[in-house]
């Protein structure tokens, strides 16, 4: 995967799209900021 078009599953840490809604992996939804970056839990 192209790294300018990934990020990191908020819940099990899978490389995935960055637009991505849900983690193809565990099925998580995303949560992103208003500047479509996303946020931890923490």
């Amino acid at each position: 995967m192209n790294h300018d078009y990934e990020k990191f599953c908020t819940s099990c840490g899978a490389s995935i799209d960055k637009r991505a809604q849900y983690c193809p992996k565990c099925g998580a939804k995303q949560v992103t900021d208003s500047n479509n970056q996303t946020k931890y839990n923490e």
